[in-house]
């Protein structure tokens, strides 16, 4: 190879690396927190290179649904609308991207808290925990249910509350935050001591939450 052949090579190669090097590149992308109540603000925070172009769309949960399913244009007023937002980092090179979603609940509404069970000798255990990093101290019980069809108790913030199988709502825990850690014990009936093949995986709660 030639001086002339070397040169252009080596000038090739550095040219590469610094168009690596100076590549649109999105580093970090996050909102905090990434759910609100109403029309409470969120924080948006990133790290790019390049210009970057921000932008933003609300998904209408009516039309989480098929086309076709006739049910799709009735919205469920527990669902939160979600913000989809998108960071694109442009410059010399192809663009890089980042998606981060702010999910945006009503100032009360109702959800499922569930949680996968265990048997503990002859009563039913299911645990879990709610990340208080996506679920701030905004997020209050106003009350709460058995929704397993039995009778069970819920351990939360430092209590317990007996909880009847018929659905009815205790306001024993309002006030307390939604996130931290929760344990349901139910205990078994003689159908499932008899026949362990009748236990439910898991057992579950609702929630009334409110947003303070």
């Amino acid at each position: 190879m030639t001086s002339r052949h070397l040169c252009l090579a080596c000038s090739l190669v550095v040219s590469s690396l610094f168009a690596l090097a100076c590549a649109p590149k999105v580093y970090s992308f996050a909102i905090s927190p990434p759910n609100v109540c109403g029309d409470e603000f969120a924080r948006v925070t990133w790290q790019a290179r390049g210009e970057s172009i921000l932008s933003a769309r609300v998904e209408d949960p009516r039309f989480d649904g098929p086309a076709e399913d006739d049910d799709a244009d009735e919205a469920d007023p527990t669902a939160p609308d979600r913000v989809v937002f998108l960071l694109v980092a442009r410059g010399h090179g192809p663009d890089d991207q980042r998606h981060a979603e702010l999910r945006r609940f009503p100032f009360q509404y109702r959800r499922i808290v569930e949680f996968p069970s265990t048997l503990e000798g002859n009563t039913l255990a299911a645990c879990g925990r709610i990340d208080p990093t996506e679920w701030d101290s905004h997020f209050t019980i106003s009350e709460l249910a058995s929704a397993s069809d039995r009778a069970l108790s819920a351990q939360h913030a430092g209590a317990s509350v007996a909880l009847e199988g018929n659905g009815s709502y205790s306001k024993a825990l309002a006030g307390s935050p939604l996130a931290g850690d929760w344990k349901f014990v139910s205990e078994l009936s003689p159908t499932e001591v008899a026949d362990r093949s009748k236990l439910p995986t898991s057992l579950q709660i609702s929630v009334t939450v409110v947003c303070r």
